[in-house]
Order: structure tokens, then sequence, then C-alpha cells
């Protein structure tokens, strides 16, 4: 029987099961086996169609590679080993249609081909002047009202024909004056939004004019009708200039249709409160 060229041995490779991202597993270490014990070192065939920079290692913790989102490239396994650990680390926004790891095995040899290359897929609606990504951002310092409550809302208008893409939120924040520790929430809500301050929303990569109307609001007893909340922290605040971020984590990105809002909202501070509350969205 006429065995296969080494090329063709080289070149025969199996599917792993598509591995899914979710921002929750950023910095987290995720085992993945290669199905199978071979006595000869492994190659590794691994396309990142999820938004984050991909760190792959070994099982004794030795990089084997860093991969960006929608590129394909291969590493080589130490002999003997398994399976491998892959590390999501930065969030690259709109970077990828999906979020997930296609990944197959080589046995038998390098596979033929460059490495890496990109996948050269559409990640996102670009054909619009209005997919601009936007920023917009409350300051807030000492008044005449104690400010113990503070929300930005970030509001996507009824028969808008856009949709809103969350992918961050920064908030620096401070007593004025004793440490206290309120709570920050964050989350959607359908219907009418509250108003309050007007602000205008920011292109902060292309030029551009948003649809959102944006809003902050100060000391608002009242809450938003069936709010859908996805992050709710108890949170310590020093006394003082505010100095670090505080970046939210985001389910993946969080998309809002006509009729619906983004919100920020600090509350259940002892006393008052300074900084600024900012979200980040494309529109298209």
């Amino acid at each position: 029987m006429q065995q296969p060229s080494p090329s063709a041995q080289s070149n025969y490779n199996y599917p792993l099961p598509k591995v899914p991202i979710t921002s929750s597993q950023v910095g987290t270490r995720i085992s993945i086996s290669i199905g199978g014990s071979f006595q000869q070192a492994v190659w590794v065939e691994m396309s990142n169609e999820s938004p984050y920079t991909i760190a792959c290692y070994s099982l004794q913790g030795v990089l084997l590679n860093s991969i960006q989102p929608q590129i394909c490239d291969i590493f080589q396994l130490p002999q003997g080993d398994n399976s491998f650990i892959v590390i999501p680390g930065i969030l690259i926004p709109q970077a990828a249609p999906s979020s997930e790891l296609d990944i197959n095995i080589y046995p038998f040899g390098q596979p033929s081909g460059p490495y890496p290359f990109p996948l050269a897929r559409q990640s996102a609606p670009v054909a619009r002047s209005s997919s601009a990504g936007f920023v917009a951002q409350s300051n807030f310092d000492i008044t005449a009202t104690n400010i113990t409550v503070a929300w930005l809302n970030v509001y996507n208008p009824s028969g808008n024909t856009l949709k809103f893409t969350f992918y961050a939120a920064i908030v620096y924040l401070s007593a004025v004056a004793t440490a206290t520790s309120p709570n920050l929430e964050m989350g959607f809500y359908t219907g009418t939004p509250f108003t309050g301050a007007n602000i205008t929303a920011v292109p902060n990569n292309t030029l551009g004019v948003s649809t959102a109307q944006v809003f902050f609001v100060t000391n608002n007893t009242n809450t938003p009708p069936s709010p859908k909340v996805y992050y709710n922290n108890t949170i310590r605040l020093p006394a003082g200039t505010p100095q670090q971020p505080i970046i939210l984590p985001f389910p993946d990105q969080k998309e809002i249709p006509p009729n619906t809002s983004w919100f920020l909202f600090l509350f259940n501070s002892t006393v008052e409160i300074q900084g600024l509350l900012s979200g980040l969205w494309t529109e298209a």
C-alpha cells in the first residue's frame, strides 16, 4: 500500500468544537483539549472570530502565540501536551461579527501556507456615515445642592432607523467629604426616557452627528419602568480627587433598538459625590 506523502500527512487535520468567548472570560484561563494524545508535537491553527486578543499558552505557562481579532495563525504545542490554555485579553470594539474561536488540529506536521493571514470578513456595517462611534460624558462637581444621585441616559429615539451598540462605560468618582459606598448600576429600559440637562454626543473615532438624545439627571429618586440591569455593584469611593477609572464589564456588546435607553445610575451615597460618567457606542 502506498504511503501518503509527507506534505499530505502534514495537511491532515481535524476541527475542535467552536469555543465561545464572552466578556466574563476576559483575563481568565480557558483550557482546550486537542481531543487525543500524540507522541509528536502537534500544531494548532486558530481563527480568532472574537473581538478580543487571544493569548495562547502551553500547560507549562509558555506563551505560544497572541492572536488578534480577525486573524488566523498557528502555533506548536510541546511534545506530549494534549491541551493548551487561552486567555482573552484586550477588547477591540466592532472587531468581529461573532465571538468564538475556530480551531483545527494538525497532528502530523506544520500546515502549509503563509501564516498569519486576515480572515477578511465584514465585522460591522460601515456603509453609512451614521455608523460613527460616539461618546457622551457628564462631569459633576461640588454644587449648591448635594449630588448623591447621578444618572446618565442615552436614548435611541422612537422612529429612529438605527440601532445603538454600546461597548464601553468609563467612570471617575470620589466622595467630596468622607468616603462612601454607593451603588453603581448599568442597564437599559424601553419607553420615555428620564430627561434632564442635555449633553451633546461627540464622535470618538470618525466625524459624524449622533441621532441619540443624551440627558444627565441628578438627585432623581425615580426608577425606570422594568429596567434590565446587567451591572449592579457596591463600590468604595474615597474622599478627594478621582484618580483611577472604573471600566465596567459588558456582556459582549450591548445593542439597543429605537425607543430604548441605556443608562448609568449612581445612588445610595451617604455623602455628596463628584466625578464623571461616560458611555461609548456606535450607531448603524
